[in-house]
């Protein structure tokens, strides 16, 4: 679900939070969507089996990840290369993956997770 929510959201990052909510409620729409803090953690834990890291995780993940399709096509037009398009796609989802990689891997080393 959660990278299906990166894959929809290309276009536009900010809707990786509400695209998940809508896949994980099985609703079109966040009308009837949880509106409490409590609501939202019974949703995402209880009924998902969400952990601490894996919201750590999805944070960093979305500090890191690739930019949005407005700011790829404007790095071609302003490089007119699809190589630099392309390499800050592949670069920004590299970082974001390794990162998100290596929290998994110390916090479980840790025996936080």
């Amino acid at each position: 679900v959660i990278l299906l929510a990166y894959i929809i959201a290309i276009p536009a990052n900010e809707i990786v939070v509400p695209t998940m909510m809508m896949v994980y409620l099985g609703a079109g729409m966040m009308i009837d969507g949880p509106s409490t803090n409590e609501a939202i953690r019974t949703l995402l834990v209880d009924g998902n089996g969400w952990t601490m890291l894996t919201a750590v995780n999805l944070m960093l993940f979305a500090l890191l990840h690739n930019p949005c399709a407005t700011t790829i096509m404007t790095i071609y037009k302003e490089t007119k290369s699809y190589k630099w398009a392309t390499l800050s796609v592949v670069i920004t989802l590299g970082m974001a993956f390794l990162v998100t990689f290596l929290t998994a891997t110390v916090a479980r080393l840790l025996g936080w997770a």
